[in-house]
């Protein structure tokens, strides 16, 4: 997990582990840690364990570096679904 600022605000970018999810649905106590930051005023931005895992074996694939890989997904996903 880590934290950015994005256009002034503070994110928690959340890569959940597999035990965060059943059957790919987010688990009660997943879900309570997203309100809660949302609660006290974090944006979140969950990346699940295997959309986090197929951006980087894409990168060793591609023979790119993987951080510059990660650097484009992040970039990506904070555009596209933070909460």
């Amino acid at each position: 997990d880590l934290v950015v600022e994005w256009r002034g605000e503070k994110v928690a970018v959340m890569v959940d582990a597999p035990w965060h999810f059943h059957n790919r649905q987010p688990t009660g106590h997943t879900l309570l840690r997203r309100r809660q930051l949302r609660h006290f005023g974090w944006r979140v931005l969950p990346l699940p364990h295997w959309e986090w895992s197929t951006l980087y074996h894409s990168a060793v694939a591609d023979d790119a570096p993987p951080q510059r890989r990660m650097q484009t997904y992040l970039l990506y996903a904070l555009e596209q679904r933070v909460i």
